[in-house]
């Protein structure tokens, strides 16, 4: 890698050459001028990392206005990078619990995966609902078949046992349904 010295040199030995050659047309006796066959052949080997530098330098002193604002240090900048990345991680994650896995990219509106929360909440609530309310029918039956069971002049005895294994076995469903 070259220093800024140096690019600063090799970039006055590109404007001495074009000087040399305005100056004295394309057929520069190189020989009689010692010091401008030194910077051109330095120019010349070194061009193509000449160029990469100027490049990379170039590069460097248009993104370092962007990447260190207000003069921030690069340890400010990496710890900010570092949040940015735990914050990206630990969102996605988020969104993916509290809808169920339907949203998951750290880019999506907040109105997008508040929609499908919601949407999620919602049917989640519903199915509860619907349990409940067949455990409610469920427990009507019972209380129903409960005063027939203590009423055997009402009911004959198989058709009890008969009551009672029916509405055990719907109110077992309706319990273990989720």
């Amino acid at each position: 890698m070259m220093t800024k010295k140096q690019v600063g040199a090799l970039e006055a030995a590109i404007d001495y050459l074009k000087d040399v050659l305005d100056a004295g047309g394309e057929h520069v006796e190189f020989a009689a001028i010692p010091n401008a066959c030194r910077r051109i052949k330095t120019v010349v080997d070194a061009a193509p990392a000449l160029i990469a530098e100027l490049r990379r330098l170039q590069a460097m002193e248009f993104w370092s206005k962007f990447v260190y604002p207000e003069g921030a240090t690069a340890e400010e900048v990496q710890a900010e990078l570092n949040d940015y990345h735990t914050i990206l991680n630990n969102v996605s994650k988020v969104y993916c619990e509290i809808t169920n896995g339907r949203v998951s990219k750290p880019n999506t509106l907040a109105s997008s995966v508040l929609s499908e929360a919601n949407a999620y909440t919602q049917e989640q609530i519903d199915a509860e609902t619907k349990r409940l309310q067949r455990i409610e029918a469920a427990a009507r039956e019972l209380s129903t078949d409960m005063v027939d069971m203590f009423m055997p002049e009402t009911m004959p005895p198989d058709d009890v046992q008969n009551s009672y294994t029916k509405l055990s076995i719907a109110l077992d469903a309706a319990l273990n349904e989720r």
